[in-house]
């Protein structure tokens, strides 16, 4: 289906139809995102308050936190209700979630989403995160492949076949606009520059957008910008940089929360760094770590590790922990350090790859790091599954890595072991003993 001039995938006007179903004339609909709102976060909020206006329904933005004021030149007159947003909630016929699947990241107002969810009000989501989700149930809207939430409302009014006002194309550009760091980060993809595109032939004056999201910047930001480079701290052995903002930085420079967006490329952009941190305490004493990486480095798979909380995307993740700040830096500087030391073994996995005949494949490899090596350091030891596209008793994979297939007539996965020894850091280097 295309309409608004981008082919939406099948799954996408499904779910879009799911969550009409829920959105009649007349209703109260609260609009909601995650504590201290991005651009991709309120442009969908935005974006979708005009659509659900023009048919008859009565949106209201109700957030945890208020607006950045950068991204006020959205907000129509009476939109946001962000100040009285517990109440917004508990009159609400309908919830809208929007940019997050998790309770945890609505802050105050996550007890009164879950409440109204449990007295039988819809709760519906648009998300683009990887998440495993603990919202109310109700209508789902959710791509991790989606470059943006922006992208989903976009699709979500092309499949009910809703033409876009200016008003919401200007909004979901912002979105678009800022979850790609200005169409420059891995998720800038082609169909994402395509939506860009539509939003474009609606009106929207890319110039004006950039000088008021990225080109107007009070006095306080950049001060800030330039006291937290200064805490930079760079380990180019194993890629890693962080910075840390000071506890007292936001007070003493009047500053917001939304004063730190983007400080954190700051680091990612050093040569050889494959992952940034940065460091900040937040309300209730906790403390959050923003995390930015480059290459095979996944910012989502490491927050995950912590637990609950803890997600984004593969370049761009975020997670937040109890404790001082010492304690946080201490605990999150040595798992960061022990995943960027574990990755060498993804290079073995790609030079055995490359010997395997028939086409064999690696699907799946674990490691741990025990020992010593030639070359110095620890040695990696890597055990692999491989899987060959046509299956044959005694397949040979080299270097030195033995294949004995379980099954040649039913072509089942082909289980075998094999060490390989690395100088983290360096490339591969022999076996240290026989395959078996």
């Amino acid at each position: 289906m295309s309409t608004n001039g981008v082919t939406i995938p099948a799954e996408r006007i499904r779910a879009a139809q799911d969550m009409a179903s829920v959105l009649k004339p007349g209703l109260r609909v609260a609009l909601t995102t995650h504590v201290n709102a991005d651009g991709d976060g309120l442009g969908s909020e935005v974006g979708l308050w005009h659509m659900l206006r023009a048919r008859g329904l009565h949106p209201v933005i109700a957030n945890p936190t208020p607006p950045p004021e950068r991204f006020g030149f959205l907000l129509p007159d009476g939109a946001d209700g962000s100040a009285r947003a517990v109440k917004e909630i508990e009159r609400a016929d309908v919830i809208m979630v929007l940019d997050i699947s998790d309770l945890g990241r609505l802050g105050d107002l996550a007890h009164a989403v879950r409440a109204r969810g449990g007295a039988g009000v819809a709760v519906a989501c648009i998300d683009h995160h990887v998440s495993p989700g603990s919202l109310p149930s109700g209508p789902r809207l959710v791509a991790p492949e989606a470059t943006a939430t922006a992208e989903l409302v976009f699709d979500f009014a092309s499949a009910l076949g809703w033409e876009l006002s200016p008003e919401s194309a200007r909004a979901l550009y912002v979105g678009l606009l800022t979850d790609t760091g200005g169409f420059r980060f891995s998720n800038t993809t082609a169909r994402a520059l395509r939506v860009a595109g539509a939003l474009l032939e609606r009106g929207v004056d890319p110039e004006t957008i950039y000088e008021r999201v990225y080109a107007s910047a009070p006095e306080a930001r950049v001060r800030l910008l330039a006291e937290v480079l200064q805490t930079l701290v760079v380990e180019p052995e194993v890629g890693l940089a962080w910075v840390t903002v000071p506890p007292d930085a936001l007070q003493r420079y009047g500053a917001t929360p939304d004063d730190l967006d983007g400080i954190v490329e700051f680091p990612r952009t050093i040569a050889g760094v494959r992952l940034a941190l940065l460091f900040r305490q937040v309300a209730n004493g906790r403390i959050k770590v923003s995390l930015r990486s480059m290459g095979q480095v996944n910012a989502a798979e490491l927050a995950h590790r912590f637990g609950v909380g803890g997600g984004g995307h593969a370049r761009a993740a975020g997670v937040s922990f109890e404790g001082s700040l010492a304690e946080v830096q201490g605990k999150v500087l040595v798992a960061a350090r022990e995943y960027l030391a574990g990755l060498p073994w993804l290079i073995a996995c790609l030079v055995l790859t490359a010997g395997c005949p028939n086409g064999a494949r690696i699907v799946q490899a674990g490691a741990n790091v025990s020992g010593g090596s030639s070359c110095g350091g620890p040695a990696t030891h890597v055990a692999f599954v491989a899987t060959p596209s046509t299956a044959s008793a005694g397949v040979t994979i080299s270097p030195a890595v033995q294949v004995a297939a379980q099954d040649s007539a039913g072509g089942t996965d082909t289980l075998f072991s094999g060490t390989v020894t690395l100088a983290l850091g360096n490339t591969p280097v022999a076996p240290s003993s026989p395959a078996h």
